[in-house]
């Protein structure tokens, strides 16, 4: 810094990278460079980091002198401090030193431009760094933003750079496709401004181009025509367009389309066709050495390029075979293509598009060499000497017309040709002379050959690679046969023949002695006179034909041929005679030759020579095999125990090689793609156990260490070289395989390197390849990183030879399809109310991993009334799983709904849900109910009936819930079941007199609303007391007076009458007994009095003390206070206040006040007085109590003392001294005694009257006569004896007229006689199956017995049908029979009246076994030593039917299953113990979505049949858990239901609700009818108008439903039941009634037990109504003698459900189940049936302790219908595995035993929901998917018996067997009866009608379904509905739209309307379609020269309305050109003959 003058050094102070707590220094100097001194000051800085070492004071500083300090530095924080040094000079100056502190920083640089430059797309994966340094001194950090083309990826993202470092990013671009890239990413690094980086290059195509030699781009190269045999070659030049250098294979492509070989293409192409026929041979051959490429293989370098030479050779594809059947070689034209390919694309793998590799089109003709000789190929010369010459011409003619010839004569001895050599232009001639020349004697035949010469190739070596180029050379040899005979003029002797026939020698024998027959003509002039004209003569030409047909060669016998001896020389040798030519006689000399047994017997020694040394041979291998088995096994125990210490030794894979393989050089030939197809299908599979992973013999190290040339490396295929795994999900495994095939003839090691973490999984890495083999290499794949992945991965052959495999994958989350996004849910009218709308939605899983999912509901605030199952779950990879979805309807229930599926770490989806809700017809039973007339502040009740006559479920709402003040109608919203009704309840509690008459409107969804009109009058009550004052005058304290009343009611209506005195504890009423009711308070009593009716009433008066009362009497009419509350009758009631508080109930309310006459008959309130005197005599004990035992003496026991005691003279009875003394007396004539019927007095008192003064006692005895209690009956007798003051027979001490008793003494007499009570009274056994044990445990409580007294036990036996008699039952006494001794220990439950007495108790067990079916009710009688009996009930059934043994079933679920048991004459099914538990436990806890739904509608009906019913529909049932203990299964008397929430409640509710679903829908002749069991089936409805004797009227609506289980029966039985009349009805009167009814029920229980139920246990009253049975129990209780079963105890609506329950069960089973008859099982073709091994079950009624005949028959076919139809319903998807169905439950859970029931029958619902079941299910939510498509199919035939999925998963054994008898019932009508075919034209629409017949006197209507996979294409013009009039006939239309040529099949269903009535029987038809002509939509025309590509476009228009997949087929003309053409035999017509 210069200032002037002065410069200070440094002029900025800097301090970079400091740290906290270091000391800095550094100097300042200050320097004068001016020419006079300064004054330097320097000022300390400001900031105390910075110190100045400096003079305070300014120094002067001489001209060119300096003056410094030191400066330090110290910083506190990493932060940046700046700072000024200031220095003034001369005070005139001041100059400023910056001083800045920098901490330590980064300092991050790198470059903005990555450029690869230019790179060959070859689908690899190129990287490249770019570094960022940082130089800084602290680390950096940097991040990288891009989100560019994916194909260029960048890591690491971010990171930090440490100081002085350089990180380097990692920049991979993949090379998929030629284009320009130019992509920008954003660094930012920290403490400097981004940097944009730029990524380019420039990714070109790697290509071969083919050019000529003056570089024009070749395509296709002509050679023209060729002779066969001679060879044309063309060069041409091959270039490498790209900037990598490649390995380069020409391969022949002998299968490219266009490609012809040998093919005459001057011909026409039927000629071509029908040559190849005619030969019978293919037309092509190997052109592998057609053409020919030098070199085959080579290296280009970038951009570099080669000369190639193509060699032409045609090749004559005609045998020689072919040439001697005169089939001349004709012209063959060639067109072929080379395929100029880089190896490095098999290793490189170039993008799809691309097209690295050059195609070259060869084309030529081969043409056969046509040089023929004229005249002829064979030339004869004359005869000449030695030394003559014979010539002749011969012409050669080329009839070639494009090519000349060359040829050539070889040198021939004897033979001379002139021209020797020439040429013949095309179509010329050439003379040439052959000369003979003889120059020896003899006879010449020469093959001349002439060479045509021509051009071929010359190859040196055994390889085709060296080619030395064209030589001229003979290709082709054309043979001419020349012969010529020299001889000489030298005459040989001719041998001397006897010329005639004689047998004289007359010459030398032999001379000619063979002669052959063809030389007869030439023995003329030696023989003439032998020979004769033998040759000429034709007498035996037949001999001499025959001649020629023998084999072998033939001479001639001439005379005196042979000498001595006539056998010949050779036995094969034939001669015949000259002139015949008759065979010679052959002679054969026995001395010398064999006969034809000596040659055989020659032959068999040789074959046991033979025989005999082969033996020898096997002997001595066995022996040596023997001696070498020996060594191995020797029986010498040395003490090694094997395995143990010896090591195994090394097995090598030299040591497994069979042979050696040579090590001679392979040979690589050149062969076609299609030599390398067939070598590739000879190809073995290398076995894993003994394949290398590094070579290990000698031959396998030399191969493997060879360097491969192209040509060979392009045999070693590795693929596919793109491993695409597609879309693979997080952390799943995924799998993909890699073929290695090595066509080489030697070992070939491929290594891969994997070197990313998602491949790791890949294991062997490392194979040696034998020769010729194959192998796969398994890729496998995992990932944790979402997003595409593309990696290469590198493999090496024989380490030399680098490759790429590319492998790429798309990594997604876990994600779930669904079917649909909105889900409509429609009603289905077969289904009762409580089942709701149910339907299903899909799930997919389309990815490679399981997929766990879960439902969350979309709460709103209107609420979601739909749930879903299965909530949580599963989805396998690649499957699907459904779920049902349900709305649970009401009024207010949301039509509409959401669910959020969420996957677990995948996908959330919403699915959308709306319910339509169906209209129906709800009509009311009466529109008006009339109340009448109803009692003021009183509770009234009135009832409305919905009925439903349409379809559907209706929901209705009350709209006005409170019409009227004090009016409630409820329940305020319901369901009205569709042919069912609802009841409304009507309350009304009226404040005050009106008369009304208002409308309640009902709203019905989607429907119109209606409105109930209520109409009626308010009465107030008019009530009467006769007394108005009650006077009680002198009562004395102790004493009791009643003042007797009569209350009236004056009015119509019912008036509820209370004495409220509890305030006056003295006072009490006396009622008569049928208004005496249970006090709700103490002191209060109510009185209900009836319209018009009398009550005769007592006010008793019982003071206690002295005292005085005076008081109006507290009364309350109808609630209200009496008579304050109501006006007087000179008041006007305010009728305004009364009108306005109704007029907000609305304008359809009419209400009245009643007029002002109406008044109270009682206007003043009622007086009570009462004075109370003093006690004067007290009486003590006030009660007694005597026990008496009958058989004990009498004792003083029976008598008693009584003490009466006067009160003392200070009493204010004796003040007056009116009284001396009190006379009283005991009134034993009056004695009141209850529950004694015997004659005499029970009771004496000594003395019985008398005196007292003042203070006086008196002690009477009280006695009891035991001889007059005994003859009496009862058990407990009670005494009242009074006890009156004053003189006996006079007035009383008050002077009152009749005495009133003063006190009464209370006499208590018990009787003990010896008995014994029984707990239960009553035993009721569980139903069991056949031998199966039910016990039980009776408690006998026994008193009055002396200790060991014997208690015996008996049963009546059980007589059987047959007459024979059983004892099913046996009682044991555990403990012994002997009474004990009395303890007063004992606890046991006792009568409350006898708690003091002294019991004990005796143990008895009952068991009860039966091995045939049998329902006992029978009695066990106990007998003491006395011989009183004592008898208790018992019940029990024992049966082998699931419908009678359910409750012992409910009972042992888990503990006993149905096993497969052998008998002595069939297989059994039996139900025994097992220890697993049930796996079935409840799997809807799992897979079940639950909400909680407070529904408003109500199950009960009520009903108002009669006036005194408490409706027992109105009470809900107790749920008392009142289950048996499972160790003793009986301990109450009566049947029971136990409640939901015990163990066995679900188990009894699905059977309850089993048979409600059926009697519901079958169990009534007019149609479905809902029933709710057992409220339905026990009310009683009155038929007319009942008047209560009180006078008030109940009115009976006549429109109510009065079905009953009487008219159920007569539908099921067809009959009438005896005892029960068809039409009845029942009086209002409950006495007579319940006699009606039992009587009744009574009926119905005999009838159903002769038909075979099983009911023993069931009684009448069991089946009565709550009002009924509670009558009955009274009646029970007064005539009741012995003691019985306290029904008290019992809940009555247990006992009435289980009642009902099991007597549906047993109709069910007399009535129904005995429908499966053994006839429908022949019709069914199952009869003796044996599939698969599986043994029919036996089938007589005892071949199972559990199921009955007709339940083993449905097993039966179950078993025969599942093993049949497994394999053809699940045969592609795995074929589920064979089971024994024994049982109804839990070999039916997982649905697959349904769904092959029904694809027996339905075939056409296999392929649309059948297949979509898992065959092997492992979950819950599998079951519940196969179930869900098992409803949906039960569903889609209309044969769904409200069959939930759940219940099917769940499945109870009542529930399916009952499903399964209605498939059986019902699957034989959906049997296809005839099959309808619809025919026509394709792309047309067919139409058919089918007739329908009805013979019924009715109209059916049908409900037309179409079902099947292409059920779709067919439509019904006329609705899915038809009609068929009563005796008449319809026709119904069928249509089926065309638009393919496979056949469409479908199956019509006519399902009646009313399923479940019937109406009528389904009717099936097989719907089959045939195209029968093929009319075409267009016509395209083309033409095309020959061997010219053109582009044809087509039109492809898709008719439906979803996307289709088409396919293209062109067909070849089968024209014959060798036949006339048919007419109207074309293509199209062919297509249609094949289409059917």
């Amino acid at each position: 810094m210069d200032g002037g003058c002065v410069r200070v050094d440094p002029p900025v102070v800097q301090f970079n990278d400091v740290k906290v707590g270091r000391v800095y220094r550094t100097t300042v100097t200050v320097t004068n460079v001016g020419k006079t001194s300064k004054t330097v000051l320097i000022e300390r800085p400001a900031l105390k980091l910075f110190k100045i070492m400096a003079s305070s004071a300014a120094k002067v500083v001489a001209s060119g002198l300096s003056v410094s300090g030191m400066l330090e530095f110290t910083p506190e924080k990493e932060v940046e401090v700046r700072d000024c040094l200031l220095i003034h000079i001369d005070d005139v100056e001041t100059l400023k030193v910056p001083l800045l502190g920098f901490p330590r920083a980064c300092s991050l640089l790198t470059d903005s431009v990555l450029d690869f430059g230019c790179i060959a797309a070859s689908s690899q994966v190129i990287s490249k760094h770019h570094h960022i340094t940082n130089q800084g001194s602290a680390p950096g950090v940097f991040q990288v933003q891009y989100n560019g083309d994916p194909s260029v990826s960048i890591s690491p993202c971010s990171g930090v750079v440490a100081a002085g470092a350089t990180q380097w990013l990692k920049v991979e671009l993949c090379t998929d496709r030629p284009r320009q890239i130019d992509e920008k990413a954003l660094l930012k690094l920290q403490n400097r401004s981004a940097v944009v980086l730029s990524i380019k290059a420039e990714v070109v195509d790697q290509r071969l181009e083919v050019f000529d030699l003056q570089g024009a781009p070749l395509s296709c190269l002509w050679f023209g025509p060729v002779y066969f045999g001679t060879s044309c070659v063309e060069n041409v030049v091959l270039r490498n367009n790209a900037p990598r250098a490649c390995d380069w294979v020409c391969l022949l492509q002998d299968t490219a389309a266009g490609t012809e070989a040998g093919v005459d293409l001057q011909k026409s192409a039927d000629a071509v066709l029908l040559e190849g026929v005619e030969r019978c041979s293919p037309a092509t051959h190997d052109v592998s050495q057609v053409l020919a490429c030098v070199p085959k293989q080579g290296r280009l370098g970038p951009y570099d390029t080669t000369t190639v030479a193509v060699c032409f050779s045609p090749m004559s594809k005609n045998t020689s075979r072919e040439r001697k059947r005169n089939h001349s070689t004709s012209r063959q034209d060639y067109c072929l293509y080379l395929l100029f390919e880089s190896v490095d694309n098999r290793y490189g793998f170039t993008h799809h598009d691309g097209n690295s590799s050059a195609e070259l089109a060869v084309t030529g003709s081969g043409l056969p060499v046509s040089l023929v000789p004229s005249p002829s190929g064979k030339f004869d010369f004359l005869t000449c000497v030695t030394g003559q010459r014979v010539d002749l011409l011969c012409m050669l003619q080329n009839l070639c017309p494009q090519l000349p010839v060359n040829f050539r004569f070889r040198k021939v001895a004897h033979f001379t040709t002139k021209p020797s050599t020439g040429t013949i232009a095309p179509g010329q001639c050439q003379d040439v002379v052959l000369s003979f020349t003889a120059r020896q004697q003899g006879s010449f035949q020469v093959c001349q050959k002439l060479d045509v010469l021509g051009h071929t190739v010359q190859r040196v070596g055994n390889t085709a690679e060296e080619l030395i180029g064209l030589e001229l050379h003979c290709f082709h040899t054309i043979t001419l046969n020349l012969s010529a005979e020299c001889r000489s003029e030298t005459t040989h002797p001719v041998p001397k023949l006897n010329p005639g026939i004689t047998p004289a020698v007359t010459n030398p024998t032999g001379s000619l002695p063979h002669v052959r027959s063809s030389d007869l003509s030439r023995c003329r002039v030696m023989v003439p006179a032998a020979v004769l004209g033998a040759n000429q003569t034709r007498l035996h030409e037949h001999r001499r034909r025959k001649s020629r047909k023998t084999k072998g060669e033939e001479f001639l016998a001439f005379p005196n041929d042979r000498a001595t001896s006539i056998r010949p020389a050779s036995a094969h040798r034939q001669y015949r005679t000259i002139f015949t030519g008759v065979r010679r006689y052959r002679y054969v000399d026995t001395n010398y030759a064999f006969s034809e047994e000596e040659e055989e017997q020659r032959r068999h020694h040789r074959q046991i020579y033979s025989d005999f040394i082969k033996q020898l041979r096997r002997t001595r291998l066995q022996n040596i095999n023997e001696r070498q088995q020996e060594k191995v096994e020797d029986d010498v125990d040395i003490g090694i125990v094997p395995s143990h210490g010896l090591v195994p030794p090394t097995l090598h894979i030299s040591d497994l090689e069979s042979s050696k393989i040579s090590e001679t050089e392979p040979n690589y030939s050149y062969a076609s793609q299609a030599d390398r197809r067939s070598c590739s299908k000879e190809m073995t599979s290398i076995n894993r156990q003994v394949m290398s992973a590094v070579p290990s013999s000698s031959q396998e190290v030399a191969d493997c260490n060879r360097t491969l040339t192209a040509q060979e490396l392009y045999q070693v295929v590795i693929g596919p070289l793109l491993v695409d795994f597609g879309e693979v999900c997080v952390q799943s495994v995924c799998v993909q395989k890699l073929e290695l095939i090595n066509h080489l003839s030697v070992f070939v090691w491929v290594q891969l390197e994997v070197d990313c973490p998602e491949l790791q999984g890949s294991s062997p890495l490392s194979h040696v390849l034998p020769p010729h083999s194959l192998n796969t290499l398994p890729l496998t794949f995992q990932s944790s990183k979402l997003g595409r992945f593309y990696r290469p991965v590198s493999f090496s052959v024989n380490r030399q030879h680098p490759g790429q495999i590319l492998v790429q994958a798309q990594v997604v989350p876990l994600a779930l399809e669904l079917s649909t996004d909105l889900l409509v849910l429609r009603p289905t009218h077969t289904w009762l109310a409580q089942s709701g709308y149910r339907s299903s939605v899909t799930l997919r899983n389309q990815r490679n991993h399981a997929a766990e999912f879960t439902w969350r509901p979309v709460v709103t605030e209107s609420g979601i009334l739909f749930s879903i199952r299965p909530a949580t779950g599963t989805v396998e990879p690649y499957r699907e799983l459904d779920c049902e979805v349900v709305w649970h309807p009401s009024f207010t229930s949301p039509s509409e709904g959401d669910f959020d599926l969420c996957v677990h770490e995948g996908n959330t989806q919403r699915l959308h849900c709306v319910a339509k809700v169906g209209v129906t017809s709800v009509q009311l039973a009466e529109k008006k109910v009339t109340f009448g007339s109803v009692p003021l502040n009183m509770p009234t009740i009135r009832t409305a009936v919905l009925h439903n006559t349409g379809k559907n479920h209706a929901y209705y709402q009350v709209l006005d819930v409170y019409p009227l003040p004090g009016m409630v109608v409820s329940p305020p919203e319901g369901v009205v079941p569709s042919g069912g009704q609802a009841t409304l309840k009507i309350h009304f509690s009226p404040e005050s007199a009106i008369k009304f008459d208002t409308r309640v409107e009902i709203a019905l969804r989607n429907m119109k609303s209606m409105e109930l009109r209520v109409g009626g009058s308010v009465e107030p009550p008019n009530v009467d007391i006769s007394v108005a004052h009650f006077q009680f005058n002198g009562v004395h304290a102790g004493f009791r007076r009643a003042i007797p009343f009569v209350l009236t009611n004056h009015s119509s209506a019912a008036a509820r009458v209370t004495f409220d005195l509890a305030e006056y504890t003295d006072f009490s009423l006396r009622l008569p007994q049928p208004f005496l009711r249970a006090e709700k308070e103490p002191g209060v009593s109510v009185v209900e009095v009836r319209g018009n009716q009398t009550v005769d009433c007592s006010i008793v008066f019982s003071p206690t003390q002295t005292a005085s009362y005076d008081f109006d009497l507290p009364l309350m009419v109808n609630g209200v206070r009496w008579p304050a509350a109501f006006p007087s009758p000179l008041s006007t009631p305010s009728s305004c206040s009364t009108s306005s508080s109704l007029s907000a109930s609305g304008r359809n309310n009419v209400v009245r006040p009643l007029p002002q006459s109406v008044a109270m008959a009682m206007q003043q309130p009622q007086r009570v007085q009462a004075t109370v005197l003093c006690a004067p005599l007290e009486m003590s004990p006030s009660s007694l109590e005597f026990h008496v035992e009958p058989q004990a003496p009498h004792s003083d026991a029976y008598t008693k003392t009584v003490e009466l005691k006067a009160v003392c003279e200070e009493s204010v009875f004796w003040r007056k001294g009116v009284r001396k003394h009190v006379s009283w007396w005991f009134d034993c004539g009056r004695v009141a005694v209850t529950e004694y019927r015997g004659e005499g007095e029970l009771c004496t008192v000594s003395p019985s009257s008398g005196s007292l003064r003042p203070g006086q006692s008196a002690y009477l005895t009280v006695s009891i006569s035991t001889e007059a209690l005994t003859t009496g009956s009862g058990r407990v007798t009670k005494l009242s004896l009074p006890l009156y003051l004053g003189d006996e027979g006079g007035q009383g001490m008050g002077g009152e007229e009749g005495h009133e008793p003063y006190r009464e003494l209370s006499i208590t007499i018990t009787i003990q006689p010896p008995r014994i009570t029984i707990r239960p009274p009553q035993i009721l056994l569980t139903p069991v199956p056949l031998e199966g044990i039910a016990t039980a445990t009776l408690t006998l409580l026994a008193i009055g017995y002396p200790r060991g007294t014997t208690v015996s036990a008996e049963m009546d036996e059980v007589e059987l049908e047959d007459g024979a008699k059983i004892q099913p039952v046996s009682i044991i006494f555990p403990e012994g029979n002997n009474i004990p001794a009395q303890s007063q220990d004992q606890r046991h439950p006792v009568s409350t009246q006898n708690q003091e007495a002294g019991w004990t108790s005796i143990t008895c067990s009952v068991s009860f076994c039966s091995a045939v079916s049998l329902s006992l009710c029978s009695t066990i009688t106990f007998t003491d030593h006395l011989h009183n009996k004592f008898k208790v009930k018992l019940c029990a059934i024992a049966d082998n039917c699931v419908l009678t043994v359910w409750p012992y079933m409910a009972m042992h679920r888990s503990e006993q299953q149905i096993v497969l048991k052998t008998g002595a004459t069939a297989v059994e099914a039996i139900l025994q113990r097992h220890h697993t538990p049930s796996p079935a436990s409840g799997p809807t806890s799992s897979s079940s979505s639950s909400f909680d739904h407070n529904s408003s509608t109500t199950k009960n009906s009520a009903s108002d049949s009669f006036p005194d019913s408490d409706s027992v529909s109105a009470q809900a049932s107790r749920n008392t858990d009142v289950s048996p203990n499972k160790d003793t299964p009986a301990i109450l008397g009566a049947p029971e239901f136990p409640a939901a929430n015990s163990e066995e409640g679900p188990y009894y509710q699905n059977v309850l609700k089993a048979v409600e679903r059926w009697f519901s829908l079958f169990g009534w002749p007019s149609g479905p009818h809902p029933i709710s069991v057992p409220h339905t089936l026990r009310k009683v409805v009155s038929q007319i108008q009942t008047h209560h004797s009180s006078g008030r009227t109940y009115g009976v609506s006549q429109n109510k439903d009065s079905r009953s289980v009487v008219d159920m029966l007569h539908h099921l039985t067809g009959k009438q039941i005896p005892g029960i009349p068809r039409c009845q009805t029942f009086s209002s009167d409950i006495d007579q009634r319940t006699s009606r009814l039992l009587q009744q029920h009574q009926a119905m229980l005999t009838f159903l037990r002769v038909q075979g139920a099983c009911l023993g246990h069931i009684r009448p009253e069991y089946l009565l109504d709550m009002q009924e049975f509670k009558h009955w129990c009274s009646l029970l209780q007064a005539n009741e003698e012995e003691p019985s079963l306290d029904y008290s105890s019992v809940d009555y609506e247990s006992l009435s459900k289980r009642s009902w329950t099991d007597v549906l069960l047993q109709i069910y089973k007399v009535l129904v189940l005995c429908r499966v008859s053994e006839s429908g099982l022949n019709n069914a073709n199952l009869k003796n049936d044996n599939l698969d091994g599986i043994l029919p079950v036996g089938s007589q009624p005892r071949a199972s302790n559990i199921y009955s005949s007709c339940e083993l028959r449905l097993l039966l076919w179950l078993n025969v219908h599942y093993q049949r139809m497994r394999k053809t319903v699940w045969g592609r998807g795995g074929v589920p595995s064979a089971r024994w169905i024994v049982n109804f439950d839990l070999d039916l859970t997982d649905g697959l035993v349904l769904a092959a029931l029904l694809a027996a029958y339905c075939p056409y619902l296999i392929c649309s929901h059948f297949q979509r079941m898992y065959s092997t299910t492992s979950s819950l939510e599998q079951n519940l998917h196969n179930n869900i498509i098992v409803t949906q199919a039960l569903t889609a035939l209309c044969l769904n018996l409200d069959v939930q999925p759940t219940d099917l998963s769940d499945p109870n054994p009542v529930q399916m067997l009952i499903l399964c008898v209605h498939l059986y019932e019902r699957l034989p009508q959906y049997l296809p009866l005839h099959a309808i075919t619809l025919s026509g034209d394709l792309h047309s629409t067919f139409s058919k009608q089918v007739r329908l017949k009805s013979p019924s006197f009715k109209p059916i209507k049908y409900q037309v379904h179409l079902l099947g996979e292409d059920a779709h294409l067919f439509s019904l013009p006329g609705g899915s509905t038809v009609t068929i009039p009563p005796k008449a006939s319809t026709e119904l239309s069928v249509q089926y739209s065309c638009s393919v040529m496979q056949p469409g099949e479908a199956a019509l269903l006519l399902i009646p309307s009313s399923p479940f009535g019937l109406c009528g029987t389904t009717l099936t038809f097989n719907l089959k379609t045939h195209v029968s002509h093929i009319t075409p939509t267009n016509t395209v025309k083309c033409r095309s020269p020959c061997y010219q590509l053109k582009v044809i476009q087509v039109p492809i228009i898709n008719p439906f309305n979803k996307e289709a997949t088409f396919r293209v087929m062109l067909e070849e003309s089968q024209f014959n050109p060798l036949e006339p053409e048919k007419k109207g035999d074309g293509i199209v017509q062919q297509a249609s003959s094949e289409a059917k």
